[in-house]
């Protein structure tokens, strides 16, 4: 039995994270936890009034009472160690997800790996290697394409992804993805706010650079809807690079050193697939400019094409006929 702490993202084990404890019914339930001694709670995924049956467990190293610091707005900082993966139960108290004063209590099963005591680095050091490879492969591509969030090229000499690494390898994946997402928000929220400031230039409203406070119920349905439409392409492009919360919950989920590891290598193949896409396309793209074609794919040398320009005539004008 323990707390629950319902989060927004995924918590990997053996990662570091810091949290800014500033709701009442968790500053109680911090409270609780030092005067226990226990110095540990659950946190698992909450996302659209559900709380996922897998998640973690995290164990307090540091917490400091910030609020003099802070004028009260934020009550503890804590510092915390992700431990193990645990499965919730049963939740003891359900009436907390309906009462903003108090916290979740829930009785949780501690997991270990299925192959836990199995010698899977030597029965799967192919597969572990190759996912090595993929992952230095990867690095080196983005330093060629100069991509703008992209790893240190020191870091392949750290990245292993055998039973003592692989967690550490898939928290290091996760802050990538985590500066992904942060890329893409940026771009979501600066076309945001061209599409708003489009239609107050069209209304004859003053624009000027300070950050504008707009009720998105006040806008008109068209640009209603085309928010709508960015905000879904974001999404669906997030979704795409695997960068959201749901991959890294399900390796969370999964209960063997061996299926966390393929799906692990999947991912980043899907990433390096995505790049060496990229890649082809420059190189092809590049050639055809060198050559003076149409980067729409159309080569101006191709003799059809010449032979259908010089089919084409000067369309007829009445007033031609006065000219002469």
């Amino acid at each position: 039995r323990m707390p629950l702490f319902p989060a927004n993202g995924v918590y990997i084990p053996g990662s570091t994270e810091v949290l800014n404890i500033f709701e009442p019914k968790y500053r109680q339930m911090y409270n609780d936890i030092l005067h226990t001694g226990s110095k540990r709670f659950a946190v698992a995924m909450f996302n659209k009034g559900r709380i996922t049956e897998y998640g973690t467990v995290l164990n307090i190293d540091n917490i400091q009472d910030v609020a003099e610091q802070t004028n009260d707005q934020i009550k503890y900082r804590v510092t915390h160690t992700v431990g193990d993966r645990c499965r919730i139960i049963r939740i003891l108290n359900a009436d907390a997800l309906e009462d903003n004063d108090k916290y979740l209590q829930v009785e949780v099963e501690i997991l270990q790996d299925k192959d836990e005591n199995e010698d899977v680095d030597l029965i799967h050091e192919e597969m572990i290697t190759y996912t090595n490879e993929c992952f230095a492969i990867f690095v080196d591509l983005q330093v060629r394409l100069n991509e703008t969030v992209r790893f240190n090229p020191g870091v392949v000499n750290e990245f292993n992804v055998d039973r003592d690494g692989l967690w550490k390898a898939i928290s290091l994946w996760k802050s990538y993805m985590t500066q992904i997402t942060i890329q893409e928000e940026k771009k979501l929220q600066a076309n945001i706010a061209s599409i708003v400031k489009r239609h107050f230039v069209r209304q004859g409203r003053p624009i000027d650079n300070e950050a504008m406070r707009v009720n998105f119920d006040d806008l008109p349905p068209a640009v209603q809807h085309r928010l709508n439409v960015e905000t879904r392409r974001f999404q669906r492009d997030v979704d795409s690079l695997l960068a959201g919360p749901y991959p890294f919950q399900r390796l969370v989920e999964h209960n063997s050193f061996v299926e966390r590891l393929e799906l692990f290598r999947y991912q980043i193949q899907y990433a390096l697939d995505r790049l060496s896409t990229i890649e082809d396309l420059k190189i092809v793209l590049r050639a055809r400019h060198m050559r003076g074609a149409d980067p729409r794919g159309v080569d101006p040398q191709d003799p059809r094409i010449r032979k259908r320009k010089r089919r084409r005539r000067r369309p007829r004008n009445d007033d031609d006929d006065n000219d002469r």
